[in-house]
């Protein structure tokens, strides 16, 4: 799970193997979206752009 501010800057990742919750990963965002990147089970990323604004 990669987690970042919606300009890029402060991310943070976390490279475990979860099976239904992936976390916890914080990143210091006051007043600005976040981006949230996973992948799931069968190897597909997904990607959340501009999320939690």
């Amino acid at each position: 799970m990669v987690i970042s501010r919606g300009d890029g800057g402060g991310k943070q990742t976390d490279a475990k193997e979860y099976k239904c919750y992936a976390g916890p990963v914080y990143v210091s965002a006051p007043g600005q979206c976040i981006d949230v990147e996973g992948i799931v089970p069968s190897y597909t990323i997904v990607k959340l752009n501009n999320v939690h604004c």
